[in-house]
């Protein structure tokens, strides 16, 4: 991971020419296609060596200034990793973890703190015809392994040709932190060809360590203004319960996240600026803004 986060800090400083660094992202690419195709070879039916491995890896670096919290810094990471030796049906992913559905999450004083503290999922992944995914692997990073399983379902009703209801839910059990669920129903309109508003709802239910029940409410507005270019203005809700508290209204915010490419196609940038109301401050408003950089490793 850190070997990520050097590559990260280094495309941003020098991606701007065309020097070793374009050199370097190729080579990696090559050794991640490379990889991948070892793993798949080793889990699948067939060695042949002419089939073409498809992966997505996104990862991010925040840094995030907020009224009365300072700055903070936050790692994100997401890639999904195709086995097509394996009847296409068995994907390998990893992913940051993150234990609640607060923006606060995976946020930490110094980029040291981040890169110690930050936890990941790894594991493999079996697709089935029935909108149904089942997951096996470990939770890591500064805690022992936390072997999980979990099963994940979505489906999409339409109400018309415009709008529709994209459901779910996601069911973890860790050996240590047990019981992980997580639903959701999203109601979604499009209003023009590249524009969907989405009234985002989820509950998320938590055994350990510490019991606790989230509801987060979201009203977005999907904007697209190109092929890597976005623009989301959204208003938030977010509550939670646990063993040392009832229900409460954490925080509420709003404000715009807008996403493009700079410099080169696999490097993006975030920008997002929220007025941000929270029950420890007596919803005083506050200021919140996050730059994210970040880049993606893709072979399609």
């Amino acid at each position: 991971m850190r070997y990520f986060l050097s590559l990260l800090i280094s495309f941003t400083l020098f991606a701007s020419t065309e020097t070793a660094v374009d050199t370097l992202y190729k080579d990696t690419l090559r050794s991640l296609s490379t990889l991948l195709r070892e793993v798949d070879m080793a889990l699948g039916d067939s060695n042949k060596t002419d089939i073409k491995q498809r992966f997505n890896i996104r990862t991010a670096l925040s840094v995030i200034s907020e009224s009365r919290k300072g700055t903070k810094f936050k790692l994100s990471v997401k890639a999904n990793l195709s086995l097509p030796r394996t009847q296409k049906r068995i994907n390998l992913f990893l992913s940051d973890y993150r234990r609640s559905d607060s923006i606060d999450e995976n946020t930490n004083d110094t980029l040291t703190d981040t890169i110690k503290n930050t936890s990941f999922l790894l594991g493999l992944q079996y697709m089935t015809k029935h909108n149904l995914r089942y997951k096996a692997g470990i939770r890591f990073r500064n805690i022992s392994p936390d072997p999980f399983v979990a099963v994940e379902w979505e489906d999409t009703s339409y109400i018309s040709s415009k709008s529709w209801i994209y459901y779910g839910d996601r069911l973890y059990y860790y050996s240590k932190n047990r019981l992980d669920n997580q639903l959701f129903v999203n109601f979604q309109l499009r209003n023009r060809d590249k524009a969907v508003w989405s009234f985002e709802n989820s509950y998320r239910f938590e055994q350990e360590p510490d019991l606790e029940h989230q509801f987060t409410h979201t009203l977005a507005y999907y904007l697209s203004l190109g092929r890597y270019e976005t623009l989301v203005p959204k208003i938030e809700f977010y509550f939670n319960k646990n063993s040392h508290q009832g229900y409460k209204l954490n925080y509420f915010f709003g404000g715009a996240e807008y996403e493009s490419r700079i410099f080169r196609k696999w490097l993006f940038y975030q920008i997002s600026a929220l007025m941000i109301f929270r029950n420890e401050y007596s919803f005083k408003p506050g200021i919140r803004t996050t730059f994210t950089i970040g880049i993606t490793f893709e072979q399609h």
